[in-house]
């Protein structure tokens, strides 16, 4: 199992979570400029990129029927934090909000009753992190990637 797992939902109104090696999770809001975000990313404690992991939410694109100036805006800061990790050489791999939402199982079709019902799921398992519906995907995305890793090295592939 890799050292640090860190799970990001990129929004603006989107989260950090990250487990260390020792099992402690944290979260927080995504931070308001890049720079915060960058210094953020720096401070997790980590022993070395090589056993840390970056699990992104792949978004950053313009969906049909959705304002063009703030499409863009959301896919600029979705490459930004693709530029931090790279500059911080710390590995990352994107994965659908269907893909890690699937894992999670039943969930309602309604875009905020979805976003209270992984809160409430997050709350159940993160009791101590006072989630919010800001870093309440953060950390569903990082307790996929914890069962994702964990799977990894199950099939021999040590999370590579």
């Amino acid at each position: 199992m890799r050292n640090t797992i860190v799970g990001i939902d990129p929004g603006k109104s989107g989260g950090v979570a990250w487990r260390i090696h020792d099992g402690c999770v944290s979260s927080v809001k995504m931070p308001e400029t890049l720079h915060d975000t960058a210094e953020l990313l720096r401070s997790i404690d980590f022993t070395s990129c090589e056993d840390t992991i970056v699990y992104l939410e792949k978004v950053g694109f313009h969906v049909k029927g959705n304002n063009a100036s703030a499409s863009v805006k959301f896919a600029r800061h979705c490459g930004e934090l693709r530029g931090i990790l790279a500059a911080l050489q710390m590995p990352f791999r994107e994965v659908t909000p269907v893909v890690w939402q699937r894992a999670m199982g039943a969930l309602p079709k309604d875009k905020g009753d979805r976003k209270r019902a992984i809160k409430a799921r997050m709350q159940c398992l993160y009791p101590m992190q006072g989630v919010t519906l800001a870093t309440a995907d953060a950390l569903a995305i990082l307790d996929y990637a914890v069962k994702n890793e964990a799977l990894a090295i199950g099939a021999g592939t040590g999370g590579a």
